[in-house]
């Protein structure tokens, strides 16, 4: 008892080291995605609702869980990072589980260890779907480890709740389910029926009847289409990509977790070489975790896009592959007779292992060293000034780009259902429809402008000449060209600030 506590708080204590990296007095302004969502997140509490209100197209439950964190603490971001120490911790403490029932504690150590030192790499500035999703694909894991002493229906049950928590975060982080369902249609199709069909119909029965529970919420508030048209339809065109595009991102992946990777590959190999020779039982959780990465690596690549946090997804089944390579290397070892093989061995996998420290450790220090949110050391504290001294409350603040954590950060509203403008440049998504919807929410509330695109990108700025105007947003270029008028340019980037001066009404 007194070992499980110890490891425990060791583990408590690695993820507040990991984590201290994106805590607010190192991050005091949030990243692009976390500030989306925190915005809709306070406008939860305010009683609006995703997707009626406010458009981004993640699944519902992100939107909630920053509303949790900010009904815990609403004047800070400490509530929300909370929720994702309690995140972290939950995945390595499952980890660590399933890992030491599977292969023995010193790999648990060595495969919770090298996922959680990893972490940093792909952890952007944090609060991030995939961050939030690393508990539930450990649970589905553990869960299917479970079911194979035990054919209880709950078992499937609990990972049919695993698949569609993971489906309402973001669609494509259902890999470890999705792996289980595999292999039990592979047992299905040799002959194995009756407990398979069973298991299967459990955890789609259970995943459907959540997710159509969390739909029905929605539609009865009359936001059932605008979550479908989003988190369906605009993820099927955002992950159009060529073939090229989705091998980068999966080069990128490897670029990203250099270290995790050779371990979890050779782990791989070696399990794929090894299944035939496997005991039943054992064999069953190897093929779900041989199955996995193959199928974590697809979803994260089809959108062909390479942001740094799509690879989070790849700790879970990384870490247990680790895992699985040193407890193959300490079997082998403890059959050699000489033991300067495993001492060295020992060594060059400490070695590399320690390695992402170099990453952690600095945070850590200036988080511990240096406690307060000091806004006024941010590149967007000009930003924060003027709109503190130049805008009201109750007036309208819309950044032409995807700065949502400043109209977050100020309390100040944006004036549209639609928050950043990058989904109406999609041609496979974005119709006329659309663009009048946003172009009369800036012709009624007539909102202050402010255009971050100059240091942003993907969008061209407001003063770009009309050759460069994408042809979706035509009208609202031109609409702000006749109605506004430039006034000054704030902070390091310049970003120019744009006053309305058309017609009154």
């Amino acid at each position: 008892m007194r070992r499980t506590v110890i490891i425990a708080g060791l583990i408590g204590l690695a993820t507040i080291v990991v984590l201290s990296g994106v805590s607010p007095p190192q991050q005091p302004v949030p990243g692009t995605d976390s500030g989306v969502f925190l915005y809709i997140g306070e406008g939860i509490l305010e009683g609006e609702l995703p997707y009626r209100d406010a458009w981004d197209h993640k699944g519902p439950l992100i939107y909630y869980i920053n509303a949790l964190g900010q009904l815990l603490r609403s004047d800070s971001r400490w509530g929300v990072w909370l929720l994702e120490v309690m995140a972290v911790y939950g995945a390595a403490l499952l980890s660590f589980a399933l890992m030491k029932r599977a292969f023995g504690e010193l790999p648990a150590i060595f495969g919770s260890g090298l996922w959680l030192l990893a972490m940093p790499t792909v952890l952007s500035s944090g609060n991030l779907t995939e961050e939030y999703a690393l508990p539930l694909q450990f649970a589905a894991l553990f869960f299917f480890w479970r079911s194979l002493k035990d054919s209880h229906w709950r078992w499937p049950a609990l990972i049919g709740i695993s698949l569609a928590l993971g489906f309402l975060l973001r669609p494509n982080i259902v890999g470890m389910p999705a792996a289980i369902l595999l292999y039990w249609a592979w047992q299905l199709w040799r002959g194995n029926r009756m407990l398979a069909v069973r298991q299967i119909l459990v955890v789609f029965a259970t995943a459907a009847g959540l997710v159509l529970l969390v739909w029905g919420y929605f539609a009865a508030n009359q936001a059932g289409p605008q979550m479908l048209d989003v988190v369906l339809t605009y993820n099927f065109a955002y992950s159009g990509s060529s073939l090229t595009d989705k091998f980068t991102s999966l080069w990128s992946g490897l670029y990203f977790l250099p270290v995790l990777s050779v371990f979890a590959l050779a782990g791989w190999g070696l399990l794929v070489l090894d299944l035939r020779g496997l005991e039943k039982g054992t064999s069953r959780f190897l093929y779900v975790l041989a199955l996995a990465l193959p199928i974590e690596i697809i979803l994260t690549s089809i959108s062909g896009r390479a942001f740094n946090h799509y690879y989070m997804s790849w700790l879970s089944v990384f870490g247990l592959l680790s895992a699985y390579l040193f407890h193959r290397m300490l079997s082998e070892f403890r059959q050699s007779e000489t033991g300067f093989a495993p001492a060295l061995t020992y060594v060059l996998l400490a070695a590399f292992s320690i390695l992402p420290l170099t990453r952690i450790l600095p945070p850590f220090i200036n988080t511990v060293l240096s406690p307060q949110v000091k806004l006024t050391e941010s590149d967007r504290s000009a930003v924060l000034e003027y709109v503190a001294e130049n805008v009201e409350e109750d007036d309208y603040l819309l950044f032409w780009g995807s700065e949502l954590s400043l109209n977050w950060l100020s309390g100040v509203s944006n004036p549209s259902r639609h928050i950043y403008q990058a989904h109406l440049l999609n041609p496979g998504y974005a119709n006329a429809a659309l663009i009048d919807e946003y172009l009369t929410d800036i012709v009624n509330s007539k909102p202050l402008i402010i255009d971050s695109t100059v240091s942003e990108g993907g969008l061209p700025p407001l003063d770009s000449p009309p050759g460069q105007w994408p042809e979706s947003l035509r009208p609202v270029y031109e609409f702000i060209e006749n109605n506004y008028e430039f006034e000054q340019n704030l902070g390091p980037y310049r970003w120019p600030v744009y006053r309305y001066v058309g017609p009154e009404p």
